[in-house]
């Protein structure tokens, strides 16, 4: 067995060995699709880039744990550091709701978030302060939720910098707290560099879900034209840094505006999946298609009837866990 908190803690759901845990998922994989797909494997341990741990006293996962083999020695070295400092200053459960560690794998920058209440704490600062002075950490957000009990929040003051940055191959990236980013980022990056690779040069691409401009900025030199759909601010100066000058942004209002202004289409959307959307996909010659749910994924392509499969890959970007996700290239059959 990897951890020492498993089966306790809920962070992973399998500690069999990795060849076990792929067969269970190319079995899933055939069940879904009705043949054969290929994994893309990475390691089975310290590949996140990113957790977030919840706090009621302790924490974790639901329970006080010491460490974990998903994140890498160095955030465990912080993690320790955090949860050491936290009993030590006895911080209330009211007022801190999650601690969030991410790093850049190939920068190492680190960013550490805590999310609170709106109460005060009087020695709150004075934790984090010693936190950074014991750990050199580049960013510390400090997040407040007001509303319910979950990662998201506004940033109430930053330490030091308000971002990290991470890199693939030459492209350098802005990670805000709250930036949507693959938590794997060697898989991740093969995953781009895979939507990349399916992009008919020159063409013109309506990017649907470019949320911090990042997976957009990145394969921009395969595409003539980008159309991405965001109200995100980072995703222009994303564009700026990486000099990807062939990007027009649309507001998320203005989406469905742009069908016919693109012959590929890029859906990366979340959990739930594309929804009405499929509905105007009719007028593209191409649709790639990024998936974290394979559950939605199948749903939707069932409504794409225009469109046959053409490739589809699968990358165990979750190892200890049953979830995966999904690259399919969609082409107009008529």
């Amino acid at each position: 067995m990897l951890c020492p908190h498993f089966p306790q803690c809920k962070g992973c759901t399998s500690q069999s060995s990795y060849q076990e845990q792929l067969y269970d998922k190319r079995a899933k994989l055939k069940e879904l699709f009705g043949f054969d797909v290929s994994i893309e494997t990475g390691t089975q341990t310290y590949y996140r880039n990113r957790l977030d741990f919840s706090f009621d006293g302790t924490l974790g996962f639901g329970m006080d744990i010491t460490e974990c083999i998903l994140m890498s020695p160095e955030s465990n070295a912080l993690f320790k550091i955090v949860r050491e400092k936290l009993a030590e200053y006895k911080i209330s459960s009211d007022f801190l709701k999650f601690v969030s560690i991410r790093e850049g794998k190939f920068t190492k920058q680190v960013m550490l978030s805590f999310i609170t209440s709106t109460g005060e704490h009087n020695d709150f600062e004075k934790v984090i302060d010693e936190i950074d002075a014991a750990a050199k950490i580049n960013s510390i957000c400090w997040v407040v939720n007001p509303d319910d009990n979950s990662c998201k929040g506004l940033l109430f003051k930053s330490f030091n910098k308000e971002y990290i940055t991470e890199r693939f191959d030459k492209n350098l990236f802005k990670i805000m707290h709250d930036t949507p980013f693959p938590v794997n980022s060697v898989l991740g990056m093969k995953i781009w560099k895979d939507i990349k690779g399916y992009i008919p040069v020159k063409s013109t691409l309506a990017s649907f879900h470019a949320g911090s401009g990042a997976l957009d900025a990145f394969i921009s030199e395969k595409a003539g034209k980008i159309l991405s759909v965001t109200n995100d601010p980072v995703a222009k100066q994303n564009a700026s840094a990486n000099k990807a000058v062939n990007i027009e942004f649309v507001s998320k209002e203005d989406a469905l505006k742009i069908e016919n202004r693109a012959d590929t289409a890029l859906l990366v959307p979340p959990f739930e999946g594309i929804g009405k959307l499929a509905g105007n996909l009719k007028n593209f010659k191409r649709i790639i298609y990024h998936s974290c749910n394979p559950a939605s994924l199948v749903k939707d392509i069932s409504e794409l009837k225009e469109f046959g499969i053409s490739t589809i890959r699968a990358y165990d970007c979750y190892p200890n866990t049953p979830y995966f996700e999904l690259l399919v290239v969609l082409d107009w059959r008529g």
